[in-house]
């Protein structure tokens, strides 16, 4: 089977895109797929995929060679805030089983697949499109492999430690104003700043097993501390952000403490910190998202993909 996925990343998108598509790209593989990720945008790659190769060129604009792309291929993943409809709808055309991944409802897809891994998706009543079979809910959220199988998290009796983390460039500014509530009103505790370069997925699950709380945006981040069993505090640093949020406290995973621009942001992520300081607090949260978040959702889009292929 071929695989061929476009996605974006860089310092205006992100890189929760190219993560969740890499997570994707390590579940067909181990089927034996041969998987090819097409990038656009700013990022390295390198950062993300390691040593993976990738293709990069810009496909919304180069669409003729991205389309010759699809028509070699069996399985089309498109992960993108900028593709319109008639890239969709050229895609959908063609014979191959296409994937759209999706956070908000952004557009009405053709023919395919709709990928939604936030806690109630399912219930966002996507429009009935044809030969639709849509992978809505917890049960498809897709993380790296490092965080397919994770050992259960140590919940301490003193907070000891705390990660602060708001994706790779933070335009907001909101670690520097964390940073100064933590040295401010918690001098004593150890600080993990991440920051600038994304880290290495084995980088990062070692870093989450190490620390006793994370504050931490809304985006592919959030989901790896919550199946990891961090007691997170989220921060919504983009709109597309909200319904995994939302989810994920709803579901009792994380706590919520605003929008990056609310006022008095960061006296409420204090107010909440304190909260977690609360040993019976921080075992409730770890011990949902352990609940929720399996770690399989990533084996079950290549599961249902070779099962329709059947």
């Amino acid at each position: 089977m071929r695989v061929v996925i476009f996605t974006e990343g860089g310092k205006n998108i992100g890189f929760g895109h190219m993560t969740r598509c890499l997570a994707l790209c390590q579940a067909f593989e181990e089927r034996g797929a041969v998987v090819d990720i097409i990038l656009k945008g700013d990022a390295d790659p390198a950062n993300i995929f390691e040593k993976r190769a990738c293709i990069r060129f810009d496909w919304l604009k180069d669409r003729e060679q991205a389309y010759g792309h699809v028509e070699r291929s069996d399985v089309v993943i498109v992960d993108s805030y900028f593709a319109d409809t008639g890239f969709y709808g050229t895609i959908s055309g063609y014979d191959v089983t296409p994937i759209y991944f999706d956070d908000y409802k952004r557009l009405e897809y053709p023919r395919g697949m709709v990928l939604n891994g936030a806690p109630g998706a399912d219930k966002m009543r996507y429009p009935a499109r044809k030969n639709g079979s849509d992978l809505l809910g917890e049960r498809y959220v897709v993380l790296r492999k490092e965080f397919w199988e994770v050992p259960e998290k140590d919940i301490r009796e003193d907070v000891g430690s705390v990660m602060v983390t708001f994706g790779g460039d933070d335009p907001q500014g909101m670690t520097p104003k964390v940073k100064g509530l933590l040295e401010g009103s918690y001098p004593d505790l150890e600080r993990h700043v991440i920051s600038g370069r994304t880290m290495k997925a084995s980088e990062m699950k070692e870093e989450m097993a190490r620390t006793d709380i994370a504050i931490s945006a809304g985006g592919q981040t959030l989901y790896e501390l919550v199946r990891s069993g961090v007691p997170t505090i989220a921060v919504c640093t983009a709109d597309n952000q909200m319904p995994n949020i939302m989810g994920l406290e709803r579901a009792g995973c994380i706590v919520y403490a605003g929008r990056y621009d609310d006022r008095g942001i960061i006296d409420r992520i204090g107010v909440l910190l304190r909260k977690l300081l609360d040993r019976d607090e921080r075992i409730k949260l770890s011990s949902a998202g352990g609940n929720v978040i399996d770690g399989r959702g990533a084996r079950r889009v290549a599961e249902m993909v070779y099962s329709a292929k059947r």
